[in-house]
């Protein structure tokens, strides 16, 4: 097992301004006029221009002009997770694509890469297919049993339960080998000693130390024969055929809010939040517990019940008015016990506008996508703020589009805020699966290019070539 020691946190703005991804100098200024150092360093280089517009070029060749048939739903597995040390064979999930199934042969790795978005609360894998939602979607955890004293017999062991990824960065990285290779191997199908192509997403501010354990982790132990990561805003615009926007990404233990122009992050006006859908279940907990101070509530019950009632109210008025207004409803927990929601399902929603509800001192979400887009040069706001993309669980909850949208509406913005519609031809709940839709496309450019990293350019410059050929 890999075992370096690494420092985690967000990149500092000189690692930004002098590492791999550094601006290039920009071309000549329009009419004469000079351009500024702020405005010249958000111009995105040609690196990332050149695989955005191949990007732009081959989605008619991914997505023919025709319509879609109804894409098949991706379909959650909760498999028995294994011990670090042991894999417990399971029964195999449906086909992932017409001609590919784990159960049989897989297609040839030169053929169809393998994309993977490992999440803090699920991880999502398949064969590149940009037209199908992810064939495997998966909680990403591990248990392991661990003895409570040597020597002691395996049946009186003591289960764990392990996170590998804690608010989108990997922290455990002997678990995050174990549960690749259960996808790998036992889901997706590939064999030992024929490994095929794989890429992976990436959060915003991953620090280039856990890039460069990435793609050790593939080439050293996973043997693979291709390699690439993109960061998972760019990837998610890419999914409805943009490469220029402003995502907004809501996951289990973060808020990401990053401007693109011409696929091209701008970090320095990105915008990361330590708070995310686990800290809303946790707040609606709070909450029930209110409300329902007889009844002892699990974490994972109040996961579900998030899911199923929590939406948001149209504007702040109205949330401040529902407490009147907000009829009861009875719902049975899995061990029988009856509880009473009311207000509370509005509450998680409203906590995204109004941070206070959290103990928190900052703006609501909308005005946060405003100020971090007005540090961006002003010749890029119009196209940034027009192409905002919701992405994330969090964002497919009742209303909450509809109320993000109204809130934009209302904005002391000179340019108001636009939501991105999917593609009709898209599968269903993109915002939940984005990234790794995002990754298929790619995916169908940089490996049949050669743009990737090969196993020839990993042992010729060694881990810190990710940084040189992965955009």
């Amino acid at each position: 097992m890999l075992s370096h020691p690494f420092a985690f946190g967000r990149w500092a703005v000189g690692d930004v301004l002098t590492g791999p991804l550094a601006p290039h100098e920009s071309p000549a200024p329009r009419c004469g006029a000079a351009r500024s150092y702020r405005e010249s360093f958000f111009l995105p280089p040609p690196p990332f221009r050149s695989l955005s517009l191949q990007i732009l070029q081959n989605l008619s060749l991914i997505f023919p002009r025709r319509l879609r048939p109804p894409p098949k739903t991706s379909k959650s597995l909760s498999p028995a997770l294994h011990s670090p040390q042991t894999l417990e064979p399971r029964s195999a999930p449906p086909p992932q694509s017409r001609s590919f199934s784990p159960a049989g042969p897989h297609p040839p790795p030169a053929m169809e890469a393998v994309v993977v978005d490992a999440g803090s609360k699920l991880l999502k894998a398949g064969i590149a297919l940009p037209d199908q939602a992810p064939g495997l979607v998966m909680p990403s955890k591990m248990k392991s049993e661990v003895a409570e004293e040597e020597g002691q017999a395996p049946d009186g062991a003591v289960v764990e339960e392990v996170q590998p990824v804690v608010r989108g960065f990997v922290k455990d990285w002997d678990a995050m080998e174990d549960l690749l290779s259960y996808v790998l191997y036992r889901n997706i199908g590939w064999e030992m000693g024929d490994e095929g192509q794989i890429l992976f997403t990436q959060p915003l501010f991953t620090p280039k130390a856990l890039r460069e354990q990435l793609v050790q982790l593939m080439f050293e132990k996973f043997n693979v024969s291709g390699f690439y990561d993109s960061e998972q805003a760019v990837l998610s615009l890419y999914a409805v055929g943009r490469i220029s926007g402003c995502t907004v990404d809501i996951g289990h233990g973060k808020i990401d809010i990053a401007p693109v122009c011409e696929g091209a992050v701008q970090h320095v006006a990105s915008k990361r939040f330590e708070i995310g859908g686990t800290d809303l279940t946790n707040l609606f907990a709070q909450e029930l517990k209110k409300s329902n101070p007889s009844v002892n509530i699990d974490i994972s019950d109040v996961e579900r019940l998030k899911e199923q009632y929590a939406c948001c109210t149209e504007d702040q008025l109205a949330f401040e008015d529902i407490g009147s207004s907000c009829p009861p409803e009875k719902h049975t927990l899995p061990d029988g016990q009856v509880i009473t929601i009311e207000k509370e399902r509005y509450i998680v929603g409203e906590a995204l506008f109004q941070p206070s509800i959290l103990g928190l001192e900052d703006y609501g979400i909308v005005h946060q996508l405003v100020t971090s887009v007005s540090n961006v040069a002003t010749e890029y706001h119009k196209q940034l703020l027009e192409n905002t993309m919701l992405c994330g669980g969090t964002a497919s909850m009742t209303g909450f589009e509809d109320r993000f949208q109204r809130e934009a509406n209302l904005s002391a913005s000179a340019i108001r805020p636009s939501l991105v519609k999917p593609p009709e031809y898209m599968p269903e709940n993109l915002p939940r699966h984005s990234a790794w839709l995002g990754g298929a496309i790619l995916a169908k450019v940089v490996f049949p290019q050669n743009q990737h990293v090969t196993k020839g350019d990993y042992d010729e410059t060694g881990p810190s070539i990710v940084h040189k050929k992965c955009f």
